[in-house]
């Protein structure tokens, strides 16, 4: 299950990296679950070996109200599916701006030239991290910690 939550993870991260456009997903995702759920749920209670699954979910006695309505289905689905890739870059311009990321990416230190018991600060969004190559002793100075 971890498995899957991190799939889901690593896919809601690529499709929108910013909370609300990740909201969005995370309902869309929803919405899609429950209604292929329920669709399945009315083919599964209709029985197996009845047939058409389209006659399944779309009963029906006058056979040209039928086709109008499977038409109609149809139709919508593909609007909806139509609709969601239109509505594809108003979701994708709720991303940040490279410049607005770019003060919480990663900050690059080079630790091979620092010097026994050298400390460097470096930036990290507008706060000082610091980073301290100890000495073996000021490491054997440091109180133990024991579980």
């Amino acid at each position: 299950m971890d498995v899957l939550f991190g799939l889901l993870r690593v896919v809601l991260d690529a499709l929108a990296p910013t909370p609300l456009a990740r909201t969005f997903w995370i309902i869309f995702l929803a919405a899609a679950l429950i209604l292929a759920g329920l669709a399945l749920l009315r083919y599964l209670a209709s029985g197996l070996g009845s047939g058409d699954l389209m006659a399944t979910l779309i009963p029906s006695s006058n056979p040209v109200a039928a086709g109008r309505r499977r038409f109609l289905y149809v139709v919508t689905g593909l609007v909806g599916a139509a609709g969601a890739t239109a509505a594809w870059p108003f979701i994708a311009q709720m991303n940040p701006d490279a410049s607005t990321r770019a003060p919480g990416d990663l900050v690059d230190v080079d630790l091979h030239a620092l010097r026994p018991a050298q400390r460097v600060a470096v930036r990290w969004r507008g706060y000082p991290v610091f980073v301290v190559r100890r000495t073996d002793g000021m490491l054997s100075a440091m109180p133990s910690r024991s579980p």
